[in-house]
């Protein structure tokens, strides 16, 4: 099974999310693996990948894309930054998804960043059929940012599941975001605290919001 994470925008949480989901199923015995095909702004490692890699306890080598810009892929791409090998990466995590019982791809900031000039994070979800968990910071705005990239996702064919994740200071809107969006949706959207500790810490808060089971399509 493969499940994408990814966001309404750049430093929504997805990283601390997908290393959390990625240690919860290690310790089910779930043979896992968290793989980040694209990351930007880095220079000779690539941190966040580092990161999956660690909580997963795994590595599956592919064609990913790496840049020392922190910018989307595709103006890294148009700054003379490498090039994006679109078909190499999805028949990577394809592979992956044959091998591993559940195989975490963390997405490049929001929904709709472009990785080249044809092709959205988005689309990736389409490629590889796979579930989608977006992820969305419960702060003054959140409701159009969830709503925008839930319709973008649902053009392609995508419903995802909205984690809401707690702001590290809440906002008054914070009363009201979650339940606001379940209306608008019209299902449930999950919550995940603000956490950014060790990865047996975050997968405890994945495994008390259920969100692994979510991942794995179990019903609680």
């Amino acid at each position: 099974m493969i499940v994408l994470v990814t966001a309404t925008g750049t430093d929504a949480g997805k990283t601390t999310l997908t290393r959390g989901i990625a240690r919860a199923a290690r310790r089910r015995g779930i043979d896992v693996v968290g793989i980040k095909p694209f990351e930007t702004g880095v220079a000779e490692n690539a941190v966040d990948a580092a990161a999956l890699e660690r909580a997963a306890g795994a590595v599956w080598p592919g064609p990913w894309f790496r840049a020392p810009s922190p910018v989307a892929p595709w103006a890294a791409t148009t700054m003379g930054e490498g090039a994006v090998d679109w078909d190499g990466i999805v028949h990577a995590l394809r592979a992956a998804g044959e091998r591993h019982e559940l195989v975490l791809v963390e997405g490049a900031g929001g929904v709709r960043v472009p990785v080249d000039a044809e092709r959205e994070v988005r689309d990736l979800a389409v490629a590889l059929d796979a579930r989608v968990l977006l992820v969305a910071p419960d702060v003054l705005g959140v409701l159009s940012y969830t709503l925008t990239a839930v319709d973008a996702l649902r053009a392609v064919g995508v419903s995802p599941e909205v984690v809401l994740r707690a702001a590290p200071s809440p906002d008054p809107s914070a009363a009201t975001n979650g339940a606001l969006l379940e209306k608008k949706l019209g299902r449930r959207v999950h919550r995940f605290p603000y956490l950014d500790g060790a990865d047996d810490a975050l997968a405890g808060a994945v495994e008390d919001a259920g969100l692994l089971d979510v991942c794995l399509g179990v019903s609680r």
